[in-house]
C-alpha cells in the first residue's frame, strides 16, 4: 500500500503471511465501515484515521487491516472524481471548470 498510494509509512494490523484474496477500500476515514467490509468477506480492510479500539474490533474479527491516513486515501480518487463531476456536467449542457488543488498536503509527518 506504501508503493501504490505513494506514502511514507502504513499502520496495519492482521497475522503476517495470511493470504488475501478479497480486499475493501474507503477512501478518508472509513474505519467506522469496518463490520460493512467484513460481511462482504473481506480479508483487509484499507481506510484511514482507524482508531485503537477499531483496531482492536476488527483484530477480534478476523480482519486484517492497513490505515494508510485520511488524506493518503483521499487523494487517489479526486482526479477520478473530477472527471465524473465534468462528464456529469457537459451531459447537462453545463459550461464549467473544475480544477483540482495542488496545494493540499498530508499535515502528519513520519520519522
Amino acid at each position: 500500500m506504501k508503493e501504490v498510494l505513494e506514502l511514507p509509512a502504513v499502520r496495519w494490523g492482521g497475522e503476517k503471511g495470511r493470504p488475501v484474496k478479497r480486499v475493501a477500500l474507503c477512501g478518508g476515514s472509513g474505519g467506522d465501515l469496518w463490520t460493512r467490509a467484513r460481511a462482504l468477506n473481506a480479508d483487509v480492510f484499507v481506510t484511514g484515521d482507524v482508531g485503537y479500539h477499531t483496531a482492536r474490533d476488527m483484530l477480534a474479527a478476523g480482519l486484517a487491516f492497513v490505515d494508510a491516513g485520511h488524506f493518503g486515501t483521499e487523494r487517489v480518487i479526486l482526479p477520478v472524481l473530477q472527471e465524473y463531476l465534468l462528464q456529469a456536467c457537459q451531459e447537462r449542457g453545463l459550461a464549467v471548470e473544475c480544477l483540482l488543488s495542488n496545494a493540499e498536503e498530508d499535515p502528519y509527518f513520519f520519522s
